[in-house]
């Protein structure tokens, strides 16, 4: 991480001092879940993420739209999406 307020140099041991965090932005971190899984990436060395396998009890819905248009009565136009 670089520091934006000291000539973008990186901060010690790349992680952002405490005191450089604000209540607003600490509030919206402790909204996500801490890492659980190390992805043993050798390209980007290791990355902390959060894993699961199930699915959120949400509702769930697709929605669908068609739209036809005949300029003459042998041409025929059609737009869908998803």
């Amino acid at each position: 991480m670089n520091d934006p307020q000291n000539n973008k140099i990186l901060f010690p041991g790349r992680v952002i001092p405490p005191s450089r965090l604000t209540a607003t932005g600490k509030n919206i971190l402790n909204l996500f879940p801490m890492p659980n899984y190390v992805d043993p990436d050798l390209i980007n060395r290791y990355q902390w993420n959060y894993f699961t396998s199930e699915t959120g009890a949400y509702p769930r819905r697709t929605d669908s739209g068609r739209i036809d248009f005949s300029p003459k009565q042998n041409w025929q136009l059609f737009a869908s999406a998803s």
